[in-house]
């Protein structure tokens, strides 16, 4: 199956977000974690996995998250 790459995932440390994140690195697929500083991952980073401190309320922190990215989940 063909992913677009990198990818955003809001929301990566919580259930869905954390198996997603996962699920595509193991596909190969350059992943951008969107996290606030406080959160905690379920899951230990991978080389695949590109962490982004902010919030998706941040415009800044949004714009720097994105940059490159194709899809967002």
């Amino acid at each position: 199956m063909k992913y677009f790459s990198p990818v955003l995932i809001t929301g990566a440390s919580g259930f869905v977000g954390s198996h997603l994140a996962e699920a595509l690195a193991r596909e190969k697929v350059k992943v951008k974690l969107l996290l606030r500083k406080t959160s905690q991952l379920p899951f230990t980073p991978t080389q695949e996995m590109e962490l982004c401190y902010g919030d998706v309320t941040d415009l800044e922190s949004l714009r720097a998250a994105t940059k490159g990215v194709e899809v967002i989940y």
